[in-house]
């Protein structure tokens, strides 16, 4: 086996979807897994010689006391992932669990402190924590004879900030300090506006390491950081993965607008059963993550058309194989809707802890509202990595029928996550 020469750092290294695609990685290596599922394995990519999957090298940071064995029997409790490929990935997991370091906690908000370990440093300046952070980078690359680093946000939807850093449509270079102004604020706690996710991306791209942010959070979207990348000549990219509701709008968005149909209003519903579902319960979190998912419409489209997005923690009790939905005291109750006779291994799909996912969609058809016409969608599973921010989408089998005034609805489905 050859010796890794790139590495991932993983911010939340030991939540839902670092540990999935930990063992996404390790079932790769040691091909237990197939391709399915990676656009790296579309032909186009094939020119560009990708490096094998024995050439990364997974570290990280993290907040919680929690192991990623831990974890991974999670993933399997919740029929998230296979049994059999996390027992192969049992040494790989403890190995990669001794490179994942504390995290940082400025300004996460109390919903993830509160998560949070006791061991966990409280940083006293958001400088001491980019320094401590960056020791814990530099010693991964250093000692692993790493030629470069990758550092990729899965953490946690952290509160919005103010809008003196947001970047904005035109892109993070619109508004906001620059990066010598910015710099200075890493000495005051009291005035530094950045969450930890822009302090993780400072620590990265001011190394001169890549930076990727799968989450809503801020990372390195303003403007001074973008300034950070540009000065050290590195790259950082994301905000926020599609991986359900915002992939189908990703998806569903320039179909309408190809086919000359004014969409004039879109309404998303999204329950999670999960830690991100915990996270996004606090009205706070929740808006970073409804303002993420409610922007890429208008960008697609040209214009904002009306809408609305909802997000709903749904607590899950976990029941036991084969235990019998049905129960005495639930006779009847197929009046109201329920199957007398279904056990949980029918229900599995219904009660996963996955992110159920609801699309509303009206428009006009190029004016006319005599020429709607009742279509359907062939139903079809697309996977995804459980966790956080990921899906076993599963449309609706078909649409509702068009309204017979110039309105269509559309309803699309998920299994839930």
């Amino acid at each position: 086996m050859s010796r890794p020469s790139m590495g991932i750092w993983l911010v939340g290294a030991r939540g839902g979807v670092a540990t999935t695609a930990i063992l996404g990685l390790c079932g790769l290596k040691e091909g237990l897994v197939g391709t399915t599922g990676l656009i790296s394995g579309l032909p186009p990519f094939a020119a560009l010689e990708p490096l094998g999957w024995d050439g990364f090298l997974v570290g990280g940071h993290e907040i919680r006391d929690v192991s990623l064995s831990a974890e991974a029997d999670r993933l399997v409790s919740e029929r998230a992932i296979d049994a059999t490929l996390v027992s192969h990935c049992k040494a790989e997991l403890e190995r990669i669990d001794r490179r994942i370091r504390p995290g940082t906690l400025f300004r996460v908000g109390p919903t993830i402190e509160r998560l949070a370990a006791s061991s966990v440093p409280r940083d006293a300046t958001p400088r001491q924590a980019v320094e401590r952070l960056q020791e814990d980078m530099k010693d991964f690359a250093e000692s692993n004879r790493l030629d470069h680093v990758i550092v990729v946000n899965v953490s946690s939807t952290e509160p919005a900030v103010g809008p003196s850093v947001e970047p904005t449509d035109d892109g993070p270079a619109a508004i906001g300090p620059t990066w010598a102004e910015l710099e200075r604020l890493l000495e005051k706690p009291e005035e530094c506006p950045l969450p930890a996710s822009s302090l993780y991306a400072i620590a990265a791209l001011d190394l001169g390491y890549s930076y990727i942010n799968f989450t809503p959070s801020l990372g390195s979207a303003p403007a001074a950081i973008d300034e950070l990348a540009r000065l050290r000549k590195t790259r950082h990219m994301g905000c926020d993965g599609k991986t359900g509701e915002t992939l189908m709008k990703s998806v569903l968005a320039p179909l309408f607008a190809l086919r000359n149909l004014e969409v004039m209003s879109w309404v998303g519903h999204n329950i999670f059963g999960n830690m991100d579902g915990r996270v996004l319960d606090d009205p706070v979190n929740k808006k970073a993550k409804v303002t993420s998912k409610d922007h890429l419409l208008g960008k697609i489209l040209g214009y904002r058309p009306q809408t609305h997005v909802s997000i709903e923690h749904l607590r899950i009790t976990h029941i036991s194989l084969g235990q019998t939905l049905y129960r005495r005291r639930n006779r009847g109750a197929k009046k109201k809707g329920l199957p007398r006779l279904r056990t949980l291994t029918q229900y599995l799909l219904d009660i996963r802890p996955k992110t159920n996912v609801q699309h509303a969609v009206g428009f006009v058809q190029n004016g006319n509202p005599q020429i709607a016409q009742k279509q359907r969608a062939a139903a079809h599973v697309v996977h995804h990595a459980a966790g956080r921010a990921n899906h076993n989408l599963r449309p609706a089998a078909k649409f509702f029928d068009l309204l017979p005034d110039r309105f269509a609805a559309i309803h699309g489905n998920n299994a839930g996550l």
